[in-house]
């Protein structure tokens, strides 16, 4: 678990920005296979290149820092990303 999380986040300078105990998490059911539609999309375009792509399984909840942001497909929340500015040659 160290070597996954721990050491890529302080790796990458997201330890000090997040405080380094937040945690994303995405509950995945195996037996909820789905077709992609714009419909089923939470964009702006009205469109997906992945439009009628069939899916073995599917996302079931997403949680953010904590709190649930999507459930089966249902957005709980808005907007609550951090933007984290990048400069030329930063990883």
């Amino acid at each position: 678990m160290r070597i996954c999380f721990v050491s890529r986040g302080s790796l990458n300078s997201f330890w000090d920005t997040y405080g380094g105990s937040d945690a994303d998490i995405v509950v995945y059911d195996p037996e909820a296979d789905t077709v992609i539609t714009a419909q089923t999309q939470l964009s702006a375009a009205g469109y997906t290149p992945y439009e009628g792509f069939k899916t073995r399984g599917s996302i079931a909840q997403v949680y953010l820092r904590g709190t649930l942001a999507v459930d089966h497909g249902e957005m709980k929340t808005g907007p609550i990303g951090t933007y984290i500015p990048r400069h030329p040659g930063s990883l």
